[in-house]
């Protein structure tokens, strides 16, 4: 089997391992910090050498292990026992070196948000819709590839031109300009955001809450 064929089966295993997590992690009413941080774990076990491609079953159970690891959870497609998934645990600390608070795009956004001083009901919204659109993100292997501060800003960025569809490059630059980074940096994230917000899943994420109505009476983003 060729090297990109193998890639190719890993970003599908990894897709549906993760639309799983994200699932249980819905079910159970978990925070979205708890699925990124689970999804982190999985991918840093993932690009380990522990990884074991040719077991179909070892990314579930991984995923699992991860989920677990934020909070305790019982549903799968693959039954595992106690043990079977305490031995995996042990085998995902040891990987990760038990660094389990590693920074993510919700550090970012909570960063971004406590400096630009929002503290509104809206402005928590507008945090709260960040959120969804990163966890619908997650799923796409090509996340992967940015730093976090780079997703958070172009999560904002893209939330921005829902929330302020007039005129969302003042909002975006007054954003980049405050948090002085430079928008090659994040155009890229920004661009497949952009396109994966064409699809069905993503679309409806960014289409629920805050109402272009209440926006206008009162922006999300005032960062002047």
């Amino acid at each position: 089997m060729s090297t990109m064929w193998k890639q190719i089966m890993v970003s599908i295993a990894r897709q549906e391992a993760v639309e799983w997590m994200l699932k249980v992690n819905a079910h159970y009413g978990f925070s979205a910090l708890t699925a990124i941080l689970a999804v982190n774990y999985l991918d840093r076990f993932i690009s380990s050498s522990y990884y074991q491609r040719d077991k179909p079953w070892m990314i579930q159970l991984v995923a699992v292990t991860c989920l677990s690891l934020a909070a305790k959870v019982e549903d799968t497609k693959y039954v595992f026992e106690a043990k079977t998934i305490q031995r995996m645990e042990l085998l995902v600390l040891s990987t990760l070196k038990w660094k389990m608070h590693p920074v993510t795009p919700l550090s970012f956004l909570d960063h971004i948000i406590r400096r630009l001083g929002l503290k509104t009901h809206l402005h928590w919204e507008f945090l709260r819709r960040c959120e969804r659109l990163l966890l619908a993100v997650l799923s796409d292997s090509r996340s992967i590839s940015y730093l976090p501060s780079a997703l958070a800003t172009a999560t904002m960025m893209h939330i921005i031109d829902q929330v302020e569809p007039l005129n969302p490059m003042v909002y975006q630059n007054q954003l980049l300009g405050v948090l002085k980074i430079c928008k090659e940096n994040v155009i890229d994230c920004y661009e497949l955001i952009l396109k994966l917000s064409k699809t069905k899943t993503i679309a409806s994420v960014v289409t629920t809450s805050l109402t272009n109505e209440s926006m206008n009476q009162s922006p999300a983003v005032q960062v002047v």
